[in-house]
């Protein structure tokens, strides 16, 4: 059996995609949370700097908005986990060998002499 080598991009671009399946999906969950709080904060502020302020009805529209903005990407399941932890990985693979493959296809083509 023959041994594959790595160059380092490539060992480079294994690691990092590692790095992105462990935390990726944890840090997109985070973001939208964080996201949904700003969202839920200006429903809030907004509902209660109107002429009809009601704490609960603006509590209730904000955890609506909160819920709308926050529950379609915290939904469990491993099928969305996987989907956030490898369908990026996949597309920037076959992104940067898109652009190696074409670096190498017009590299020799502007040099002699065109």
């Amino acid at each position: 059996m023959v041994a594959a080598r790595l160059n380092r991009w490539q060992l480079l671009g294994i690691l990092a995609s590692l790095a992105w399946v462990i935390a990726g999906p944890l840090y997109i969950v985070e973001h939208v949370e964080k996201s949904a709080l700003k969202h839920f904060s200006r429903t809030y502020s907004y509902c209660m700097n109107s002429n009809s302020a009601d704490s609960q009805k603006c509590m209730d529209k904000a955890e609506r908005a909160y819920d709308a903005w926050f529950n379609p990407v915290a939904a469990p399941g491993y099928g969305r986990w996987a989907a956030r932890a490898f369908v990026p990985v996949v597309f920037f693979w076959v992104l940067v060998y898109a652009l190696v493959y074409l670096v190498r296809w017009i590299s020799p083509r502007s040099f002699n002499g065109a």
